[in-house]
């Protein structure tokens, strides 16, 4: 087995505080232009790993904000030789404000975020309606927001938070949807008989 060092996969690292200016220059970042797709709460990194394996032409970023995923999903990375991806320790929301210019994304993902039920924090929410006008702003036309979840009140509520933007067309939720990568999360509840949600905000 070989022995991996973080330093063989610092490059897959972005820190933002080393920019002289925002939003990042992200075809300057990759060496190339192609289509932009980023994860929100990438977790160990196993779905954005195959994504990235499956689609080499196209440039990938993912946000996390626990270092220890950070560090599980360069590895994975790093042993697949894969150099069209690129994460951020950073909140996802501020990610997507500040990081990317407008009408510059092809694709958000975000699976099973938390949906923090309780009342006292909804705030924290991925999709309250500040993050909607967000992507409505750096998503380019046609573009979309992919969002799978286990909560069918959390995936009702997206949908009519997305729609008091006016500028998304809404698919979903689909329950149980089939999709070529599932997350190890998605897996394990499938086999419970546990029914997920795909919604789709274009």
């Amino acid at each position: 087995m070989i022995a991996i060092k973080s330093d063989y996969f610092k490059k897959y690292m972005i820190d933002p505080r080393r920019f002289e200016k925002l939003p990042l220059d992200w075809p300057e970042i990759f060496g190339r232009d192609g289509d932009l797709i980023v994860e929100i709460g990438f977790g160990s990194g196993e779905f954005l790993e195959e994504l990235a394996a499956l689609n080499p032409d196209k440039n990938f970023v993912g946000f996390e904000l626990s270092l220890i995923s950070m560090q599980k999903a360069q590895k994975r990375f790093f042993r697949r030789g894969l150099e069209n991806v690129r994460v951020v320790l950073v909140d996802g929301r501020f990610g997507m404000r500040e990081l990317f210019h407008d009408g510059s994304v092809s694709r958000v993902i975000s699976n099973f975020p938390c949906p923090w039920p309780k009342k006292k924090h909804q705030k924290r929410r991925l999709i309250v309606p500040e993050f909607a006008r967000i992507l409505a702003a750096v998503l380019r036309e046609g573009g979309d927001f992919e969002l799978v979840t286990d909560e069918l009140w959390f995936a009702e509520e997206a949908v009519e938070r997305f729609d008091e933007t006016g500028c998304f067309r809404i698919e979903g939720p689909v329950a149980d949807p089939e999709r070529p990568i599932q997350t190890r999360y998605e897996r394990k509840w499938k086999s419970r008989g546990k029914t997920i949600y795909l919604v789709r905000f274009i």
